[in-house]
């Protein structure tokens, strides 16, 4: 959704046009104001492929947390194993098939391995936007890193439960800061009141209910490597 359609929203629910909204003209930076909020606590991942390198340089797409890191390319060809002292036995009696029992070797050599050095360790340096990878041979010829985006522009929230939120979010705000802004004013001989209580109160109540329920479902402690 674009800003103008979650100020569109904001406003209806107000009673906007046949109620004056004060701040109108400032919605909008209310609705960024939620953004800026919420998109920390959203956790949804995207995928990207990338050609296998120890570091690899990430200037798009903006990336915030790398999750985890899947190889691209599976070779489970012996042959192309860089284990030296099965190269050694296996070319020592020419060419030859493959067989079950070189499969589970292979199985058997990467656990070893694996033991010693994790396949995929990684360390995301998101100042410089660089990823560092340390893959185990065979060396794919690609890894699919699984992160969560570096939201920057509010359009690019595009699943309808966050949409919500953060609409949700603005519009507390907007009764807020709505509220303050009647609650300057006395109207004690008007015919009329205005609802400057009322607003603050809607406003504390769904701010609330809102962020804890941001902080208690939140996923944000997530693994690194």
């Amino acid at each position: 959704m674009k800003v103008e359609q979650y100020v569109d929203d904001i406003l209806l629910q107000l009673g906007f046009p046949v109620v004056d909204v004060e701040i109108s003209d400032y919605v909008f930076k209310i609705v960024d104001m939620a953004f800026r909020e919420i998109k920390h606590y959203i956790t949804d991942t995207k995928t990207i492929t990338l050609s296998y390198a120890n570091k690899i340089h990430i200037n798009s797409p903006k990336i915030n947390t790398v999750v985890y890191l899947e190889r691209a390319v599976s070779n489970y060809q012996i042959t192309e194993y860089a284990d030296v002292m099965y190269l050694m036995s296996a070319t020592s009696f020419g060419p030859q098939s493959l067989s079950f029992q070189d499969y589970a070797r292979y199985s058997l050599t990467q656990m070893n391995k694996n033991a010693i050095s994790t396949d995929l360790d990684f360390y995301w340096d998101k100042y410089n936007n660089d990823l560092y990878v340390n893959a185990n041979y065979p060396k794919p010829g690609g890894i699919t890193v699984v992160y969560i985006p570096e939201y920057t522009d509010i359009e690019e929230v595009t699943e309808p439960f966050w949409e919500n939120l953060l609409r949700r979010l603005a519009l507390a705000l907007t009764k807020q800061a709505l509220g303050r802004v009647r609650g300057k004013f006395t109207l004690n001989s008007a015919t009329y009141n205005l609802d400057a209580d009322q607003l603050l109160s809607e406003s504390q109540q769904e701010l609330q209910e809102i962020r804890t329920y941001l902080n208690e479902n939140s996923d944000l402690l997530l693994p690194i490597d």
